[in-house]
């Protein structure tokens, strides 16, 4: 797993607007690994449109880092990172002390199941764009669903 931590100049998170680089860690057995630094400058983009590109650029050099940590990242990068599909995190401090919870939370997260299946094949088509579904059989199939969810 490779995270991108946004540092100031005392290697401390920051806010994108005053970041100095992206730092990509990545763990190494027991150990967490600086492996690439991109810069960021974003101090001379006066314009909407400038930012968005310096911000595009980050993204498509962070490669295969879906995971990103800021001190606060909100409006316009928030919303680019988030479209990426990265997994944003808001922490305050040196990477060393937060890296690893990190790490854990993601490896927690589960992948949501697709019940869509499971209902589809439950249903009657009854001709001229009316359908039927047997929600009893639905229930009986998906036991985590409330008949609300039908």
């Amino acid at each position: 797993m490779k995270i991108g931590v946004f540092l100031d100049t005392n290697s401390i998170t920051s806010t994108l607007e005053n970041a100095e680089s992206i730092q990509i860690y990545r763990k190494d057995h027991q150990n967490w690994i600086a492996e690439k630094t991109i810069s960021v400058n974003l101090a001379r983009r006066r314009n909407l449109s400038s930012l968005r590109k310096a911000i595009s650029n980050m993204i498509i050099e962070m490669s295969d880092c879906k995971v990103i940590v800021a001190r606060s990242l909100t409006g316009i990068a928030y919303n680019l990172f988030d479209r990426q599909g990265f997994h944003i995190w808001e922490f305050d401090g040196k990477p060393a002390a937060f890296l690893e919870t990190i790490r854990l939370k993601e490896e927690s997260f589960k992948p949501v199941k697709d019940e869509g299946d499971s209902i589809l094949k439950h249903y009657t088509d009854l001709g001229n764009g009316v359908y039927g579904i047997d929600a009893r059989q639905v229930l009986f199939d998906n036991p985590d669903l409330s008949s609300k969810n039908c």
